[in-house]
């Protein structure tokens, strides 16, 4: 009886040992999703500003396709990086800081471009730097939450390279 209940502690520490590499390898995974999601997140914020920037330098609506676009986009991709980090409340406030920032910016991307339209003083606005402080900020939180999501990253693959080499 001895061997055998020595084989079933063994084996039973076996599958704990695996159960854990598993359950670090799904937040390895679970990370690599997190930055993709803010990688397309910060995709879907510069073609605003590009189709901004477009429109204001041409004059031409076709210019606006990728602000168009991008509008609903953007919704979406909040949405999903807040479901994915709904765990982490420091990442989670870091995404409801892009959320205002980028209403506030997108105001303020509207009002330039309505100026466009009506031969408005839109340079006058644009040269205040309001827009561009504000987009400025937007890009700090977004490096912030993605350089947060990959030290969590070297954090978990150097748990997951501890368990396997235990297993």
């Amino acid at each position: 009886t001895l061997p055998l209940a020595v084989g079933a502690f063994s084996a039973m520490v076996f599958i704990g040992l695996i159960v854990c590499l598993l359950s670090q390898l799904s937040w390895v995974e679970h990370t690599h999703r997190v930055i993709g999601n803010a990688s397309r997140l910060k995709i879907v914020i510069l073609d605003q500003e590009t189709g901004t920037r477009g429109f204001l330098i041409t004059g031409e609506g076709k210019f606006l396709a990728p602000y168009t676009l991008a509008k609903p986009k953007m919704a979406s991709e909040l949405q999903n990086l807040k479901g994915l980090v709904q765990d982490n409340p420091a990442q989670l406030d870091r995404i409801h800081r892009i959320e205002s920032l980028h209403q506030q910016w997108d105001q303020f991307a509207q009002r330039i471009l309505e100026l466009k339209r009506t031969q408005g003083d839109y340079v006058g606005i644009i040269r205040a730097e309001t827009g561009k402080q504000l987009f400025d900020e937007i890009r700090r939180e977004v490096r912030a939450f993605i350089d947060a999501e990959d030290k969590l990253l070297q954090e978990r693959n150097e748990t997951a390279r501890r368990t396997t080499f235990w297993v």
